[in-house]
C-alpha cells in the first residue's frame, strides 16, 4: 500500500510541477493589438528646441497624447517647454 501511495504522490507532484511550469502570466494570454491604420499625415514638428514626432489619424477634434517612460521627471518638462510651444 505504501508503494501505491508513493506512486500517487509522485504522479500528483509531477502533474503539479508541469502544470505550474506551463502556466502563463495573464498578460501573456491577451490577444495581440491590431495594426494601426495608415496615418493621414505624419512627420517631425519643431517645438521649442526639439523635433517632436506627430501623426494624424481619423476624423474629428485633435487629441494630444504624450508618452513618457517616467511621468514624474517628464511632467515639468512637458508643462514648461513643450506644451507652450504647441498650445501657444
Amino acid at each position: 500500500m505504501s508503494a501505491i501511495k508513493a506512486a500517487a504522490i509522485a504522479l500528483l507532484t509531477a502533474l503539479a510541477l508541469t502544470t505550474a511550469a506551463k502556466a502563463a502570466e495573464r498578460w501573456e494570454t491577451l490577444p495581440s493589438f491590431p495594426p494601426m491604420p495608415p496615418a493621414k499625415a505624419s512627420g517631425m514638428a519643431p517645438v521649442n528646441d526639439i523635433k517632436m514626432y506627430y501623426a494624424e489619424y481619423g476624423e474629428g477634434d485633435p487629441i494630444l497624447s504624450f508618452t513618457a517612460v517616467s511621468a514624474a521627471p517628464m511632467s515639468g518638462a512637458i508643462r514648461s517647454r513643450i506644451l507652450p510651444g504647441i498650445i501657444g
